[in-house]
């Protein structure tokens, strides 16, 4: 819930500052907000409608402009208990009754000081008695770190998609001379990384752009000199942030953040690419499932409401098929990685039902056809043996009625 606070110097002032290099306690203040108080006196029947009106899980207690304790929902239990049977209503009680204390800390203060203080109280008091600043809870800290960390989680994930998209577009054993057809200008030979971990952002996109590179990353990015321009503009874009972001060298922005989103969901598309097999693949050639083992799927245990939209929505739209920006729309996900995750789901129960799935490992391929769009797309169609076995089930979340 929220904290109850109000706009000090240490969170007014955003200009950079010696404070500024430093996370302080008075930074994790959420801006705007105002301390409101009661009086011992106030029942707690309008403290609680005073909390539920601002959202607040404190309220501060104050005689004379000086705060004596913190009116909360941890403490108005924890009196009931103590008191045991009341005769008044509760609602009628006065907020004396049920005040308890919490840690006072300074704005200026470093911000793990008060990491003790949330675990035990769930709050802090930011402040003295005197001049109270701020409430400070758990989420107002989670928000804070949230907002630090969010461009470095961003660029761990992007990172880690270019590794996985290299790993599957350059064997093992060839990677060693596409790095050195890339980075041969930019290492002498004794320097020349040759493993892939060994290479920076800035190798990464060297080694994806070089023109005899780069046919190999064709199926994922595009084979086009369009498609190519624009996979060096995005990963110049990653890389310039990235030193920007890791080596401080200026603050990041909201607009800095979006963009590593929007990178990273286009690299989320790419590598959820690599999971559709090759159908011509003679390593990947199984015995077709009986109408047994889809009844079995589907049946083993309830279906998930998302593989439910999905079983829709590929039913409903029949050969004409879905792509996966059509199919985010039709389910309602909310982007990519949210779909990647209903496919994932889904591959995972394919592979645990036992009998052909147990057998063949055939993940997602059991049930949908994927066929390859231009731009490294795909269209996603339910196989006719599933549709046919969900129209012999007659499940009421797929045709609107009682099976």
């Amino acid at each position: 819930m929220a904290g109850n606070s109000k706009a000090t110097p240490a969170t007014a002032d955003r200009h950079e500052t010696l404070a500024d290099l430093f996370h302080l306690v008075g930074k994790l203040i959420p801006e705007g907000q105002q301390v409101v108080s009661v009086h011992p006196d106030t029942s707690v029947a309008e403290a609680l409608a005073l909390m539920e009106k601002h959202n607040f899980s404190q309220l501060p207690v104050s005689v004379n402009s000086r705060v004596v304790g913190v009116f909360s929902h941890h403490s108005l239990a924890v009196g009931l208990l103590r008191m045991g049977k009341v005769d008044e209503p509760i609602g009628d009680l006065p907020t004396e009754e049920f005040v308890e204390q919490l840690q006072f800390v300074q704005a200026d203060e470093n911000w793990e000081a008060i990491v003790p203080h949330l675990n035990e109280d769930e709050a802090v008091l930011v402040g003295t008695r005197r001049g109270l600043d701020a409430i400070l809870t758990p989420m107002d800290g989670l928000t804070y770190l949230a907002q630090v960390t969010a461009p470095f989680v961003l660029l761990a994930e992007i990172e880690q998609a270019l590794r996985q998209i290299i790993s599957a577009c350059i064997p093992a054993a060839e990677l060693p001379a596409c790095i050195q057809n890339a980075l041969a200008k930019k290492y002498s030979s004794a320097e020349t990384p040759h493993e892939l971990m060994e290479l920076t952002v800035d190798d990464y996109v060297l080694l994806i752009q070089h023109g005899q590179n780069w046919p190999r990353f064709a199926s994922v990015f595009g084979n086009t000199p369009y498609h190519r321009s624009r996979v060096g503009q995005r990963l110049r874009e990653i890389r310039d942030l990235r030193n920007a972001v890791f080596h401080f060298r200026r603050k990041p922005t909201p607009e800095d953040e979006d963009t590593l989103r929007r990178h990273r969901d286009w690299l989320q598309i790419k590598t959820q690419l690599l999971a559709k097999p090759s159908s011509d693949d003679p390593a990947l050639a199984f015995t077709a499932p009986a109408p047994e083992d889809f009844q079995r799927l589907l049946t083993r245990i309830p279906v998930p409401e998302g593989q439910r939209q999905l079983y829709k929505a590929l039913y409903d739209a029949g050969a004409a098929g879905l792509t996966h920006a059509e199919l985010i729309a039709v389910m309602g996900r909310r982007d990519m990685q949210d779909l990647a995750g209903v496919l994932g789901a889904l591959g995972h129960r394919v592979n645990g039902t036992p009998g052909y799935g147990e057998e063949n490992q055939p993940g997602t391929n059991m049930v949908i056809d994927w066929e390859s769009l231009p731009e490294g797309k795909w269209r996603l169609r339910l196989k006719p043996e599933m549709c046919a076995a969900l129209e012999a089930l007659q499940p009421a979340w797929l045709f609107g009625r009682e099976a």
